[in-house]
């Protein structure tokens, strides 16, 4: 920690808590020739000094004609000699001390050079992703649990041959874990220097050391959170809570502007209850994408749907204003894309109940005869030198079991909606006879009605019109089904 100079201009903003404070940062404003700017964030020191963060003080179009006013003010003499007199006087009764972002996110947070030296121990357990009694892996092997330190996450980076594409350069996964740091530590910045209460960062520290081989690792120790990691669980949180989220949706609105954060699902911003009834907050445990503000909003190439498509369809404007504000201008046709797809996702959400989904692996009940197709169609099959006789009946049945099979095989940390976004692959057999039975094999031309005879095309679309399935449509590689 360290004291700041007199001519460091101080920004109060929010903290700002009687006139005294408010005339003290107009009157830094008016000797704005530093190189940064220190801004008050809430609490004091032990010393009772007001705790300020530094960040740059850019040199704008804007900033250097009112530095050139004022430097021609300073030969009225009176003026300046006013304004450093009052800056001395309200200056006089304020002490600031200087904090350390990288230690405001360690907080608490202590770790035994013991259990550094057991993980040191485990490494080649972890590359082989070799199972033990004392590890628990999350979703891959290089995030993990020690079953004797259950409240503490690690995220693991090992120095390689093997590298990523990361912010368009190819990189290691202990430099990738170096960046990763380093943004949680801006993180932690912008939330303090902008109040963002309603984020909590887990307390976190990063620890590097050498394997045998003298490959580096690059450790991350967080504190576990009380959330529910589940996907279809947080969409429906943010469903459920809807106008209550309005604050969240707007502090998240500034820290995606300010950082440039743009890897933003429910899954990566999950809702928590710190205390019962009190307000929902957002924990920020995955920050290793910081590429792309306006990305952060719409969508990323990372697989990520953006703000506007975790927020109810009301907070839509909320955030484009936010914004806005903030200097990202989010066009408007993604403001109308992201309000339909959100009407959608209710609409699916209401297929979901009525059809009794709840783990999203719950298969077609479909009475055969209830669909509406013309039994009576019949043809052979080629396989190999047999020839085989197949009838409608006999390709629904494929198709409804070779759906319900997807769901089976779909990622249990994937949400419902997505384990039940599954493919048709025309290029298997026998889908890929299904796809082409129903129009005469000699006819040339197909055309928009030929393709709705296709066999493939009349179960999905009786499946359709009878509510087991949601919609359907076609591309180069089969059928896409949401059910």
């Amino acid at each position: 920690m360290s004291k700041i100079s007199f001519f460091t201009p101080i920004i109060y903003g929010s903290q700002a808590t009687s006139n005294k404070e408010k005339a003290l940062e107009k009157m830094d404003q008016f000797f704005d020739f530093c190189d940064k700017k220190a801004h008050v964030i809430s609490g004091l020191t032990q010393e009772n000094a007001e705790r300020v963060l530094l960040t740059s003080n850019p040199l704008t179009i804007q900033r250097f004609f009112k530095m050139v006013g004022i430097t021609l003010s300073f030969f009225t003499i009176i003026i300046p000699l006013t304004f450093l007199v009052c800056k001395a006087i309200l200056r006089s009764s304020h002490r600031y001390t200087v904090i350390d972002p990288k230690k405001e996110l360690e907080g608490n947070l202590q770790i035994a050079p013991a259990l550094i030296h057991k993980i040191q121990a485990l490494i080649p357990s972890i590359l082989k992703q070799g199972s033990t009694d004392q590890i628990e892996y999350l979703k891959h092997t290089k995030v993990f649990k020690l079953k004797e330190e259950p409240n503490l996450v690690f995220k693991l980076g090992i120095s390689g041959n093997s590298k990523t594409l990361y912010n368009g350069k190819a990189l290691d996964e202990a430099t990738i874990m170096d960046h990763r740091f380093e943004n949680m530590v801006k993180a932690k910045k912008v939330c303090l220097i902008h109040h963002l209460d309603r984020l909590v960062i887990p307390p976190s520290r990063k620890m590097t050391f050498n394997t045998p081989e003298g490959k580096k690792c690059v450790l991350i120790v967080e504190k576990t959170m009380n959330i529910n990691p589940d996907e279809s669980v947080q969409e429906e949180l943010y469903y459920r809570n809807g106008e209550r989220l309005n604050e969240v949706a707007q502090q998240m609105s500034l820290f995606i502007a300010k950082t440039g954060f743009n890897d933003v699902t429910p899954r990566n911003i999950p809702l928590m209850e710190m205390e019962p009834g009190g307000p929902l907050k957002v924990a920020l445990f995955d920050l290793e994408y910081m590429e792309s503000a306006i990305q952060g909003f719409t969508g990323s190439p990372n697989g990520s749907c953006g703000l506007l498509h975790c927020v109810s369809e009301k907070q839509v404007d909320l955030v484009a204003n936010e914004a806005r504000k903030y200097g990202v201008k989010i066009p408007a046709n993604e403001l109308e894309m992201a309000k339909k797809q959100l009407i959608l996702e209710n609409k699916i959400r209401q297929h979901y109940k009525n059809q009794g989904i709840v783990t999203g692996k719950e298969p077609l009940n479909v009475d055969i005869d209830s669909l509406e197709l013309d039994w009576t169609q019949k043809a052979e099959l080629c396989l190999k030198k047999e020839v085989l006789s197949v009838t409608i009946r006999d390709a629904a049945v494929d198709v409804i079991n070779k759906i319900n099979e997807l769901f089976l095989k779909s990622s249990d940390h994937h949400s419902i909606k997505r384990k039940r976004y599954v493919l048709i692959d025309t290029h298997e057999f026998p889908f890929n006879e299904y796809a082409n039975l129903g129009v005469p094999a000699e006819k040339i031309f197909i055309d928009n009605e030929d393709k709705k005879k296709f066999w493939l095309y009349q179960i999905l679309d009786s499946l359709l019109k009878k509510g087991h399935i949601f919609r359907f449509h076609e591309n180069g590689y089969g059928y896409f089904i949401q059910a």
